[in-house]
């Protein structure tokens, strides 16, 4: 997944190369690092900036991260070389983020320039055409369709059609009326090949038990659990990170936590 997301990066940097103008710009100096660029010949750097930790903690910039931008970019606040921003965010879509570093960093910011936790995905071609469940927030369905994929089965469907299976809640657990049963709704009849974690959703408690439920299954909870599955289903989750840090100093757990023990 680590070398995926480097070739993916690579070919958004050499897109955005090609996309940029040859200014008159003999040198620039950002954060100590000279940059000497040709005047005549298309820009042979770039700059990718991990945005969580480094321009942003949480919804706030970080101060230094104002003066160095301007830095980057020229009178008309425009970059004087090709930038690319990677963020571990994985429940907007990529327009949005755009839109928001742009108002936070008081710089245009193209989506082309955004690099999310779930952009590589657009990579896993095999999976675009099979079932996918999807778990996390935000536009999901949206998100995963602008990716590739064609069958998306979120864990609201999933919940609907198989309500007894979402018993941590008992606000929310659905009770059969005597003498009749649940039947799973057209929705849940696709069989989930793939699961997709997006990032960290609302009820952990109901995503955890479902996400359980179809691995136990082979991706299809209106079969009996195997114990001797040959292979797991696979699980492609976009935030690898253990723990993150927003404005609060405490530390904050994600998905990760649920990877180590699946």
């Amino acid at each position: 997944m680590d070398t995926q997301v480097v070739m993916w990066c690579r070919s958004v940097l050499q897109s955005l190369r090609l996309m940029s103008t040859s200014r008159k710009v003999s040198e620039c100096v950002c954060s100590r690092v000279r940059v000497c660029v040709s005047p005549v010949c298309p820009h042979q750097v770039g700059v990718l900036f991990d945005v969580d930790g480094v321009l942003l903690r949480g919804g706030s910039v970080i101060p230094a991260a104002h003066r160095a931008f301007r830095k980057l970019v020229d009178k008309n606040n425009n970059f004087l070389l090709p930038v690319v921003f990677v963020t571990n965010a994985g429940s907007c879509q990529r327009h949005h983020k755009a839109t928001q570093l742009s108002q936070l960093l008081e710089v245009q910011i193209s989506p082309e320039q955004v690099v999310l936790s779930y952009s590589p995905l657009q990579m896993f071609k095999s999976f675009h055409e099979k079932c996918v469940l999807v778990s996390g927030q935000g536009p999901l369905t949206d998100i995963a369709k602008s990716l590739g994929f064609q069958k998306v089965l979120t864990m609201e469907q999933l919940r609907e059609g198989f309500p007894l299976l979402d018993m941590v809640d008992h606000n929310r657990t659905a009770r059969p009326v005597s003498g009749s049963c649940f039947c799973p709704n057209s929705a849940c009849l696709l069989v989930a090949t793939a699961i997709i974690l997006f990032g960290e959703p609302i009820r952990w408690e109901t995503n955890l038990q479902l996400l359980i439920d179809v691995l136990l299954t082979d991706g299809n909870p209106a079969s009996v659990y195997d114990h001797q599955l040959p292979v797991q289903l696979p699980v492609l989750s976009c935030n690898m990170d253990l723990v993150w840090m927003a404005e609060h100093c405490m530390f904050t757990g994600l998905d990760t936590a649920f990877l180590d023990q699946s």
